[in-house]
């Protein structure tokens, strides 16, 4: 592990153009940090497809030492199990779970000492999703968590955050007006996440020094979770 550098803090974050991932840039970087935005995007600092092993590796080389991680790719639920595909098992599960698992193994000599990553799952880990597929991999990274604080600790701390529907989020611009009310009647605040609220969220987790293991539940009371 290398040494504690002095402030600026440096974060990458996984998928950091994306509309949670680029909440979470923004909010780091104000609050201080330095933050690295990882994706295919040729607007991105490190070039990753997080599906491409080869890739993976690349990226990892290209990083400069970490003060925190923050894995925010995403594949959307698209298949219920009868429309599933190999294909589409693969993807989901090199999006979420095999792709930043391999990134942390070939980074892992960046992290500082006192560092931090955070993985994005969802309630679906919990209460299950229409798409198997999405639900299995959103609970393979609450594992993954547990596992890596362990393997990682004490100097590195490792968290998830399970976030409800975020508002302005692709997804929740694609629900129709009833599901969208479904959601708001069944949380009991009432109402959706904010992306400032998610934001908040992963800067406490990846901050808080004596939090590791867990999985933060932000929903709202939609889901009392475990």
């Amino acid at each position: 592990m290398q040494d504690q550098e002095a402030d600026p803090r440096r974060a990458l974050v996984i998928g950091g153009l994306g509309a949670i991932g680029g909440a979470v840039v923004r909010r780091l970087r104000s609050a201080g940090w330095e933050c690295l935005v990882a994706s295919r995007s040729p607007r991105a600092d490190i070039g990753l497809d997080i599906g491409d092993e080869a890739s993976v590796v690349a990226a990892s080389a290209a990083c400069p030492p970490l003060d925190a991680l923050v894995v925010a790719t995403n594949l959307e639920p698209s298949a219920s199990l009868s429309e599933l595909t190999g294909r589409h098992a693969t993807a989901m599960f090199a999006t979420h779970v095999t792709g930043p698992l391999l990134f942390i193994r070939s980074a892992r000599h960046l992290l500082t000492k006192g560092s931090s990553i955070v993985f994005l799952s969802s309630p679906a880990a919990y209460r299950g999703s229409y798409d198997p597929c999405y639900a299995a991999a959103k609970g393979a990274t609450i594992a993954l968590a547990r596992t890596l604080a362990k393997e990682l600790a004490p100097d590195v701390r490792v968290n998830a955050l399970s976030p409800s529907i975020v508002e302005d989020s692709p997804v929740a611009r694609r629900m129709t007006p009833d599901f969208r009310a479904r959601h708001r009647e069944a949380s009991l605040l009432e109402r959706t996440l904010s992306m400032d609220e998610c934001a908040d969220a992963v800067a406490f987790l990846v901050s808080h020094p004596h939090v590791t293991g867990a999985t933060l539940h932000l929903n709202g009371g939609e889901f009392l979770g475990a």
